[in-house]
């Protein structure tokens, strides 16, 4: 009989943990009792490596199979032996009458609801017994019809004697809930309010038999007592990365310039749920900051990812696509549902690819222009409407240019004209721009003006620009400011680049450096700008003819001319009167 029993606990036991997605670890050895004790604890430990435990996360353990024992040596005057009895496992209160409703062939309901072999020979990890704790799991969040376990007004369990259920809050900084008060028996662990997608786990406080030890504990039937649950979970994630090339580096942040198109790239996880989860809730959400365009015209590329392998997927078929209410031409604001969940179950990840454009809203430094993507999926899946968000963000920056005219004196100078060309490949291409309202000019792709000019009033001597992407330019004075001042011949260079956060680690922040590493800022100390004052000269008085100098220059000269060639005609006479 003890072979038999012996066969009957192992099989159950390993059926279950392998069902679970669990690790065991027996702590300790608690004798056989005769009686439902109530000493059983279970420890649940949840990875706290990404502290993903939020306040009012709790796990819940709901006893499912009982254990019946017997005292072999009851009236022969020996010292009791517990062992277990015949049948050593009925289905408990709280799930029997359930079990014989739904999966009467698990359910022996003339022998004390025992638990039959066509449950517990069931292969390990079997999708037969996947299933079975999958649905049992869901009718108990659900209060189905023979589930005796009973619920607070705030969706909790009620914690009761039998049927068994107890709960206990998972602490923050350790992972960990102590579920105490346990008889023997199995026990489905539920978790719930979690950041991730947690299976039912089974606990089993269960008979094992231990031979006698060197220590001097005599052969016998034990309980394991505590057992460790450590939870595996089904993280889910989701990232987003930008370039401003398509087949370019993608990264978490881009430069570019308005009207420059920007290439976005979003990787998300797959929710697991079981079959029978009330809630698979599987949605992506985007929304862009005002300063990027999403054109409907475009719409995201959608992928099904397994291993190396991308399929994509059809609208309307396998996803439903949305915008922005009240906006569907040009919209902020995107949305992909996975409402049949069953049709993209078999990818382990989903991949979405999209294009905006930089528009003239776009702000400029250290804000940057933010998207954000969002996964909405069921952290509660066998509770209705069970939803959690997790988020990334990808960011796209933009440059200003601040020119100061002055005098070789610093005084500002207004009326100076200048056109910009920015350097593509080995060409320099001119830049066009519109003039707002604060006299402020950005960048257009499309029309737009060739040429800036420094300021008058409180924009004295400045020329604004914004909308500039990274990348070497050049400044041509076309006019010079009134007053005798002269054009400059040459053209005056300047760089836009950022390279390396504050904290020294590659990628951009959205402030311009210089080429040391250290920020730079416009003039007049703006954000996101680099500054540069450009000097001009009055020309200089040259020599030129016809003015009064050269004519008293000249008479003096025909005098002094006509006086020596009168001397030299005296001189002639005399020498003629002499001979």
């Amino acid at each position: 009989m003890k072979k038999r029993l012996l066969r009957a606990g192992a099989l159950i036991i390993c059926i279950m943990l392998c069902l679970c997605s669990t690790i065991s670890v027996f702590a300790d050895w608690v004798p056989l009792a005769p009686t439902d004790s109530k000493k059983g604890i279970v420890e649940v430990k949840i990875d706290t490596t990404k502290g993903e435990v939020p306040t009012g996360m709790r796990a819940t353990a709901f006893r499912i199979i009982k254990v019946s024992v017997d005292d072999v040596n009851a009236g022969t005057g020996k010292d009791p032996f517990y062992q277990p009895a015949d049948p050593v496992y009925t289905w408990a209160p709280g799930v029997a009458k359930w079990v014989e409703r739904v999966y009467p062939t698990y359910i022996d309901t003339k022998h004390n609801n025992a638990v039959t072999e066509a449950y517990s020979d069931l292969a390990e990890d079997s999708e037969a017994v996947v299933s079975f704790i999958d649905a049992l799991a869901a009718a108990i969040k659900k209060g189905e019809q023979g589930i005796a376990f009973k619920k607070n007004a705030d969706g909790t369990f009620k914690e009761s004697t039998d049927p068994l259920v107890v709960s206990a809050g998972i602490g923050a900084e350790s992972g960990t809930a102590t579920i105490t008060g346990l008889s023997k028996g199995s026990y489905i662990v539920l978790i719930e309010n979690g950041n991730k997608i947690y299976k039912p786990s089974v606990a089993n406080l269960t008979p094992v038999w231990k031979e006698a030890q060197a220590d001097g504990t005599e052969a016998g039937w034990f309980v394991d007592s505590p057992i460790q649950l450590r939870i595996k979970d089904a993280e889910i994630g989701i990232v987003k990365t930008v370039s401003d090339k398509e087949d370019g580096t993608f990264a978490s942040t881009v430069s570019a310039g308005i009207g420059d198109q920007v290439y976005f790239d979003i990787v998300a996880d797959v929710p697991v749920y079981l079959p029978n989860a009330i809630s698979k809730t599987f949605v992506i959400r985007d929304e862009l900051s005002a300063g990027l365009t999403f054109d409907k015209s475009k719409e995201p590329s959608v992928y099904g990812v397994s291993g190396t392998n991308e399929t994509l997927l059809v609208k309307d078929k396998d996803y439903t696509f949305t915008t922005a209410a009240g906006n569907e031409t040009l919209s902020g604001k995107f949305t992909v549902t996975f409402a049949d969940y069953d049709k993209v179950s078999a990818y382990e990840k989903i991949h979405l690819k999209y294009s905006t454009l930089v528009d003239e809203k776009a702000q400029t430094g250290s804000n940057g222009n933010k998207n954000t993507v969002y996964i909405d999926y069921s952290n509660n899946p066998y509770t209705e409407n069970s939803k959690k968000t997790a988020d990334s963000e990808a960011t796209v920056y933009t440059y200003g240019f601040q020119l100061t005219k002055t005098n070789k004196t610093g005084d500002l100078l207004p009326g100076a004209v200048f056109t910009l060309e920015r350097q593509v490949g080995s060409a320099w291409e001119k830049i066009y721009f519109v003039q707002d309202s604060t006299g402020m000019y950005h960048r257009v792709t499309t029309g737009g003006l060739d040429r800036v000019e420094s300021g008058s009033g409180n924009k004295l001597g400045k020329i604004n620009l914004r909308g500039l992407d990274a990348g070497s330019y050049r400044l041509k004075e076309v006019q010079a400011p009134a007053g005798g001042y002269v054009v400059l011949k040459k053209y005056v260079t300047f760089e836009i680049t950022d390279n390396k956060l504050a904290s020294g680690a590659e990628g951009i922040d959205g402030i311009p450096e210089d080429d040391k590493g250290a920020n730079l800022t416009s003039e007049d100390g703006i954000n996101g700008y680099v500054g540069l004052t450009v000097k001009n000269s009055k020309g200089f008085d040259l020599p030129i003819t016809g003015g009064i100098g050269t004519i008293l220059f000249t008479a003096g000269g025909i005098l002094l001319v006509a006086g020596a060639f009168a001397l030299l005609l005296l001189a002639n006479r005399k020498k003629t009167r002499q001979h």
